[in-house]
């Protein structure tokens, strides 16, 4: 059996190679200790995955601290300056869930109640990636594990609250309005998105020569 250890993060907040600080009586890492665990398990080697800057550093501390199991190295590039997903993109995933969630609330038969969760699935998909890029890359790296934190209190906290209601629809009215009721809230969160970006990134819909066109007015964006 193979254990694989992701050992690639950048450690911006923790101020250096967090992979290789000592926490040990005798210097080990928490990889070492990792290995050791894993090998005491039954695991046979391990696949460690680091990023191309620290690799010297971490050839050089397996060599002094002899490692538990045989390894091999994969190699994770982190491009520089990653982009930063769009609020758009947050608002598009969003509008699609209510969409799907509409239709699917709506299919006669299983068949196709299936096939448009399939729709709901990818959009829920979208729109979780991308919050959870936007909450870690659009904030300030010494706040970010507070931020994170606020961020995991309010979409777990919500569950005990929103989960009863759903059920009590359902149960009152039937399946199909509780999917309702969920293709309602992906409608609200779309206008919140929708006013956020026409109150902060100047959103505007004009109707030029009677097509419609979304756009976002320089001056609005510049005074934010």
């Amino acid at each position: 059996m193979h254990v694989i250890v992701l050992a690639a993060g950048l450690g911006s907040r923790f101020g250096g190679v967090k992979q290789l600080a000592a926490v040990g009586p005798n210097g080990e890492a928490i990889m070492d200790m990792l290995l050791a665990r894993a090998a005491a398990c039954g695991f046979d080697d391990a696949l460690v995955v680091i990023r191309p800057e620290i690799e010297a550093d971490v050839a050089t501390h397996f060599a002094e601290h002899r490692p538990a199991l045989p390894i091999r190295y994969v190699l994770q590039s982190v491009p520089a300056g990653r982009d930063k997903p769009r609020a758009s993109l947050l608002v598009g995933g969003t509008l699609c869930f209510g969409i799907g969630l509409g239709l699917a609330a709506l299919m006669p038969t299983y068949t196709l109640f299936g096939m448009s969760l399939v729709f709901v699935g990818l959009a829920a998909q979208t729109f979780n990636t991308s919050a959870n890029s936007t909450v870690q890359l659009w904030t300030e790296p010494a706040m970010r594990g507070r931020v994170m934190a606020i961020y995991m209190a309010i979409a777990m906290g919500c569950t005990p609250l929103g989960a009863p209601l759903v059920g009590w629809v359902a149960d009152r009215f039937g399946a199909r309005w509780s999917l309702a009721v969920g293709a309602a809230a992906g409608f609200a969160a779309a206008c919140v998105g929708v006013g956020y970006l026409v109150r902060h990134r100047g959103l505007r819909l004009g109707l030029p020569r009677g097509r419609a066109r979304v756009r976002a007015v320089p001056e609005v964006v510049e005074k934010q």
